[in-house]
């Protein structure tokens, strides 16, 4: 009888065979005993038919079922009843691929070894690629550890301590609070839009708090017991995360609502089925929801459009109304300007105005079309009355000015921006040379406050018309200011195309 010699590695037989068994074999790939014999050898192991019957059905104690089927004249063997089933680690795949809150190398890591558990032929169809329109994954790699160290505070009843940081708009990472501890006492995770929240007890504001657990750094168990168990008795984890939208804390309210019988789907995935949605008429029904109220509820409003309206309790009602005020004003009145006496002051021009206006003028102009000092010096002089200047009461500097100069005639011809002498105070046309507002002013309102001044005062004094050029780009914005637009000019100063705009003061 020949006699096998035995390889160096014998002692790793199983573990190989059962390698080679759950990475070359599935339902659909097969391996003959020979082909064993062959893959065992690449690691140095020797081994009969006779002892790989008996290893192949000693697999079923490590969990490993394998089958032999005959085809042909030999018998075809591989792994059954996976642990997982390949549907399942697909589905598994998909969700990490598409979780915002997994990094990149973290996810790539987790698939890898999620492979391990299937064929090398099956591990090659979990190499997916799931695309979710508009998802970032987070940058923040030690997320997984701070969740098992939040887990362990709460098992052993401790505080933790931590930073937590934000973004600045240098896209760097930022420490609120200038780098202070936060000590808190941990009492759950809420998953809410993609994110973990760590819900706890902070022992110093006396309330529950939350914070995105990506956005925590340095976390470390305290040696002090946790606090605020007599808040978390009552306290359902889900139900405060659906009562809070975007997970920001308000006063708790049982808020009506009218809906539209459309979105009945849309209550119900954000309050769940047992809500309670009562007719109330033949296109809509109400329902009473606990939220906590934000301007992050009032923005889920918004968001439903003519769909969705509050109509109690009336307090709600008054700040739903106050926010959508606060939102017209914004965009209105470009924010400031709707308080523009509280932030500006409008005043005549003086003679210690000259240097700062024209500085004023050489930004907010190319060289070819800017006043200069000399000639600004002049109209400060001769035009005092038709020079407006509005300044920042906080510090006290110019940040835009307004100038005109008077004629009776009724175009703005290149002379006028040069030649004071064609100024006529008596004149019946008002002919603006310069509005002008600095950039980081821009957008505030001053433009059109200097311009209703102006056109205001000059109206009083009986001039007929207020006459001014512009660029193409400037007309939409003048026509808001009540000018109309005559057409293209024949003022060719600076060597750009300019309407000419007319603004009828006095008939």
């Amino acid at each position: 009888m020949k006699c096998v010699p035995k390889g160096s590695n014998q002692k790793f037989k199983l573990y190989r065979l059962a390698q080679i068994m759950q990475e070359q074999t599935d339902d659909e790939h097969y391996i003959t005993m020979p082909e064993i014999m062959d893959e065992l050898a690449k690691y140095n192991i020797t081994a009969d038919r006779k002892s790989l019957y008996n290893d192949l059905r000693d697999l079923s104690i490590l969990g490993i079922d394998v089958e032999g089927e005959p085809i042909g004249n030999r018998y075809h063997y591989h792994v059954v009843n996976r642990a997982f089933e390949l549907p399942e680690l697909k589905l598994l795949v998909d969700a990490i691929q598409s979780s915002k809150f997994i990094t990149e190398k973290k996810t790539n890591a987790l698939i890898k070894k999620l492979e391990t558990l299937v064929s090398k032929y099956d591990a090659q169809k979990l190499q997916r690629q799931v695309y979710v329109s508009g998802r970032i994954k987070t940058m923040n790699e030690s997320i997984y550890y701070t969740v098992d160290a939040i887990h362990n505070a709460i098992s052993e009843n401790k505080k933790i301590k931590f930073q937590y940081y934000q973004w600045n708009v240098k896209k760097e990472m930022e420490l609120r609070h200038n780098g202070a501890w936060y000590h808190i006492s941990p009492w759950g995770l809420s998953w809410y839009n993609e994110n973990y929240y760590l819900v706890g007890y902070d022992s110093e504001a006396g309330k529950i708090k939350h914070y995105r657990v990506d956005k925590m750094l340095h976390i470390r168990l305290s040696a002090e017991s946790r606090e605020g168990k007599e808040y978390f008795k009552k306290l359902d984890m889900a139900d405060y995360a659906k009562k809070s939208f975007g997970m920001f804390r308000g006063n708790e309210r049982t808020v009506r609502l009218l809906v539209k019988n459309n979105l009945a789907g849309v209550i119900i995935d954000r309050f769940g089925k047992d809500v309670r949605m009562i007719p109330a008429d033949e296109q809509h029904f109400t329902v009473n929801v606990d939220i906590h109220v934000s301007k992050q509820f009032f923005g889920w409003v918004f968001s439903l459009g003519e769909g969705i309206k509050i109509i109690g309790p009336g307090e709600v009602e008054e700040q739903m109304k106050e926010e959508a005020r606060r939102l017209l004003e914004q965009y209105e009145n470009k924010g400031d300007a709707r308080d523009f006496n509280e932030y500006y002051e409008l005043r005549q021009v003086c003679p210690d105005d000259a240097e700062e206006a024209t500085g004023i003028e050489a930004i907010c102009f190319p060289p070819s079309e800017a006043c200069t000092l000399p000639i600004m010096k002049e109209r400060i002089q001769y035009a005092a009355r038709s020079f407006l200047v509005a300044m920042d009461r906080e510090t006290g500097k110019m940040v835009g000015f307004i100038n005109a100069l008077c004629t009776d005639e009724e175009s703005l011809r290149d002379e006028l921006f040069t030649d004071i002498s064609l100024h006529n105070p008596n004149g019946k046309n008002v002919m603006i040379c310069s509005v002008a507002v600095l950039p980081q002013y821009q957008g505030r309102g001053i433009a059109g406050e200097m311009v209703r001044e102006l056109l205001l005062e000059q109206r009083k004094l009986g001039k007929k018309c207020a006459i001014l050029t512009c660029v193409p780009g400037k007309v939409k914005m003048y026509k808001k200011f009540g000018f109309m637009d005559r057409g293209e000019s024949q003022s060719t100063w600076g060597g750009e195309k300019w309407h000419e705009m007319w603004c009828t003061l006095n008939s």
